[in-house]
């Protein structure tokens, strides 16, 4: 996953919060996050409901 921005200061917790959320999937026992600068985010990026 990526970030909004390199000194994002919600990183620890926004890391932590999608480990949780992918481990809470029954058939996965534990998850590794991976964070990545490729592609960039942009704001182009936001999904937004039409």
């Amino acid at each position: 996953m990526t970030l909004t921005t390199p000194g994002c200061p919600m990183y620890a917790m926004i890391m932590g919060n999608v480990r949780q959320k992918v481990e809470s999937i029954d058939s996965i026992k534990t998850a590794e996050v991976e964070l990545v600068w490729e592609s960039l985010w942009t704001p182009d990026r936001i999904l937004k409901n039409e």
